[in-house]
């Protein structure tokens, strides 16, 4: 029998709005990241998936107090957030290391005239609605380059995750958790190209989290030919104990929220 998340989500709502109020706070935000184990995962989500060069314009929605920034190379940073106590966290902690502007989805500064290199939205998409989802897909797709492209990270729901993941999921702060199947229909409504990875390795405590990779048929094409180990979905080079899966769609498979192409690792 598969499992319900809408059953425990709504016998936990109450401890869920108790821990969001209390991770407003910036440095409570910070210090409860840390506690689990969330540096690790920012240093492995950057070196592994977002890879950027010095130099390149990054674009991060949904930044919080700025603490990606910690490990990125010397890149030209501008990130946003809903949150003013957040920005101005990120403001006093970073100075002139960035641009962080407190705005909405759709609401932030004008990209660069030549658009973002690559755009991250690190566990936004599980506080959204399908509709702000889609803003969020379509307003990175129009900030990127033509040869840009968006990573993001949040945590799902897997057939394979461990009852822990389940219990903790079922009482994030986020109330839109999704399968990486889901949120794959959704990117492809804006990228012709998204790849998606299942890791349940990537915090101290039992979590899934999927990570989205997506851009342009011309900017996939171009990743997988000049990469030698580019990640192109074709196979899972997670860890030890990850129990890494992949699911890949590539340009025309996914223009809307139907599923017409792809498959899960290991699955026909």
């Amino acid at each position: 029998m598969g499992y319900d998340p809408a059953m425990s989500r709504s016998s936990v709502s109450s401890e869920r709005s108790g821990l969001r109020s209390v991770l407003a706070t910036p440095w409570i935000y910070s210090a409860f990241s840390g506690l689990v184990g969330a540096s690790a995962a920012r240093r492995e989500f950057v070196r592994r998936y977002v890879r950027p060069a010095i130099g390149d314009s990054v674009l991060d929605i949904g930044c919080g107090p700025g603490d990606l920034l910690d490990f990125l190379p010397e890149v030209r940073y501008t990130g946003f957030d809903i949150s003013q106590r957040y920005v101005e966290a990120a403001r006093r902690k970073f100075g002139n290391r960035g641009e962080f502007i407190c705005a909405r989805v759709g609401d932030a500064a004008a990209s660069p005239p030549d658009g973002f290199d690559v755009a991250i939205a690190f566990g936004v998409l599980h506080h959204l609605t399908d509709e702000s989802a889609l803003d969020l897909f379509r307003e990175a797709r129009q900030a990127v380059k033509p040869r840009g492209r968006l990573v993001t990270i949040d945590g799902c729901w897997d057939g394979d995750q461990s009852a822990g993941a389940r219990w903790l999921l079922a009482r994030d702060r986020g109330r839109h958790i999704r399968s990486a199947e889901d949120l794959v229909r959704l990117a492809g409504t804006h990228f012709d190209v998204v790849t998606a990875e299942v890791r349940h390795d990537l915090l101290r405590i039992p979590y899934s989290h999927v990570i989205l990779v997506c851009s342009s048929s011309e900017a996939g094409a171009a990743r997988r030919g000049s990469q030698p180990n580019a990640w192109d979905g074709s196979r899972s080079e997670a860890g030890p104990g990850s129990e890494g899966q992949k699911f890949s769609m590539e340009a025309g498979q996914n223009r809307g929220l139907g599923r017409r192409g792809g498959t899960l690792a290991g699955q026909t």
